[in-house]
């Protein structure tokens, strides 16, 4: 049998190959593991938290990295020795203790800094006070109604009836007015000591607080001032900036005041355009019409004769809104096409007869129109004197009125009516260019920005909401539907208001009927508590 034994003994050292190269591999894995081990605690040893802006990211970074070195070492099965296992924790351990407090979720409050004022921390008894406070979604729903009633007294004020403010309305307004400013104060006050003061994730590093800080520090200043009988007109006004509160408690507005600042640098280049455009057809007017508009038909008196002495014979009109064209001119409204000159109902034709001093007759009424031949620049602008092409500026505001479509064709019928026909083209291209085609292009680049700034602020109220653990607007809802409008969160609210009232009027007349049913066969009606675990109730 030399072949079988042959055979046998290929086979077996093939076997003995094949396990040498398997226990070489898993050699190799191993080593490989125990380097990358290594590796990854020397880079935790020596890497350090930064004190820039990026300090939560590196924080976060090096706790992700903890927990996957932990999580290669417990793969490893006890390849790495217990000194290293030790030192991994305490590196960890570390990175945990020097990191950012805020958004840490083993506090209480996870959306909030652990320390406000530097002193209190989130275990004080004020701040969780506070903290409590302000996440209790009543506390925006009662923010917002003093703001409504704000608007509504500030409607009600009559400075120039009563600006010494001694009438019972004017007092009552008063009232009303320092109840909304404590309240304002006292606001602020809350939120400060439970959100911080300054820094990341605090009360001033929202845009929105610290405009109601200054709406506050301004209410404040009014007060100091009245103490000191000093002049509040200027302080007042302030006040108008109150109903902006409510811009940041309903989402579709804060949508829209977002869109309106985000697309102010893509506007401003527009807005150039429109300059330029605005510039070289005022320099065109400018040159075709300056002083055309105050051209009047006046009498060409002999030498002998002034306008005083015709006084008797006709009263000149104080208008005088009849803008004419010069002969050199190729104008509509020329002097020696004027109608005939009215009495009433009476048309006059006659001429003029020397030295009479008869009164006017249906034989001796005389067309003074007729002498009205001399056309100069005698009367003012037309609309009292605010449309003209004297200069720039005046044409920049006549330009403006065009674009806006307001009366734009009674100003070019009296151009054309002192100076061409053709003046129409001027217009048709003013109307196309920046009615049509600069406003347009502003509905572009604001349809353009309008998704962009839609989905991060939808993304930050989202965040707000999780931060708050509650909704803390009035507009919010419990869902992660998108905000909509005004009016719509309004019916929404009482929607939820009427399903509770529902619900617990339910509630009393079950427990009403149960304890009337007990009553009636004689036995002890149950408390509520057995009525709610009761499985068949």
């Amino acid at each position: 049998m030399p072949y079988s034994e042959s055979q046998s003994d290929v086979d077996n050292e093939q076997k003995c190959s094949s396990s040498k190269i398997k226990r070489n591999i898993q050699q190799n894995m191993a080593d490989k593991s125990n380097a990358t081990t290594k590796q990854i605690q020397l880079s935790h040893i020596k890497r350090r938290p930064s004190t820039n802006s990026a300090f939560n990211d590196n924080s976060s970074q090096f706790s992700d990295a903890c927990s996957f070195r932990k999580s290669k070492n417990n793969r490893t099965n006890g390849s790495v020795s217990p000194s290293t296992v030790e030192s991994s924790g305490s590196s960890c351990s570390d990175g945990d203790s020097s990191s950012s407090s805020y958004g840490d979720t083993n506090l209480p409050f996870p959306g909030f800094v652990q320390f406000s004022l530097k002193y209190l921390s989130q275990e004080t008894k004020p701040r969780i006070w506070c903290l409590r406070l302000i996440t209790n979604p009543w506390f925006e729903r009662v923010s917002m109604l003093v703001i409504l009633l704000n608007c509504v007294t500030l409607g009600m004020y009559q400075p120039c009836v009563d600006d010494a403010c001694v009438t019972n309305r004017c007092k009552i307004l008063q009232i009303f007015d320092d109840i909304i400013f404590a309240f304002f104060s006292l606001e602020m006050t809350i939120k400060i000591v439970a959100m911080g003061a300054y820094g990341k994730g605090t009360y001033l590093a929202d845009s929105w607080n610290r405009l109601d800080f200054f709406i506050v520090l301004a209410g404040a200043l009014e007060y100091c001032l009245q103490v000191e009988n000093l002049n509040l007109t200027a302080i007042r006004t302030i006040r108008v900036l109150r109903p902006l509160r409510a811009i940041n408690r309903i989402p579709s507005m804060r949508i829209l005041v977002m869109l309106l600042l985000d697309t102010l640098p893509m506007l401003g280049n527009v807005l150039l355009l429109c300059f330029f455009v605005f510039f070289i057809f005022g320099i065109v007017g400018v040159q075709l019409w300056e002083g055309i508009l105050r051209q009047r038909c006046v009498i060409k008196l002999p030498d002998n004769v002034s306008a005083p002495s015709i006084s008797f014979y006709y009263e000149f009109s104080k208008e005088q809104d009849y803008i004419c064209s010069k002969p050199e001119d190729s104008g509509m409204h020329l002097c020696n096409n004027l109608p005939p000159y009215r009495i009433g109902p009476l048309l006059c034709n006659d001429s003029a007869i020397p030295f009479s001093e008869n009164l006017p007759t249906r034989k001796s009424c005389v067309n003074w129109n007729q002498y009205y031949t001399n056309c100069t620049q005698l009367g003012n602008n037309p609309f009292q004197g605010t449309i003209s092409f004297d200069n720039i500026g005046l044409a920049w505001v006549a330009i403006f009125l065009v674009i806006s479509l307001e009366g734009w064709t009674d100003i070019m019928y009296y151009v054309q009516d002192a100076h061409s026909f053709w003046d129409w083209i001027y217009f048709v291209l003013l109307i196309v260019i920046g009615s049509f085609f600069m406003i347009n292009l502003c509905l572009v680049v604001i349809a353009t920005q309008f998704s962009e700034t839609k989905k991060r602020e939808m993304e930050r109220m989202r965040q707000e909401r999780a931060r708050f653990t509650s909704t803390s607007t009035l507009a919010s809802s419990t869902n992660n539907s998108e905000p909509t409008t005004c009016y719509a969160e309004i019916v929404k609210y009482i929607a939820h208001l009427y399903r509770r009232f529902k619900r617990r009027i339910i509630k009393k007349l079950r427990l009403y009927k149960y304890q009337f049913q007990h009553r009636k066969e004689g036995l002890l009606p149950q408390t509520p508590e057995t009525l709610t675990l009761s499985p068949n109730r």
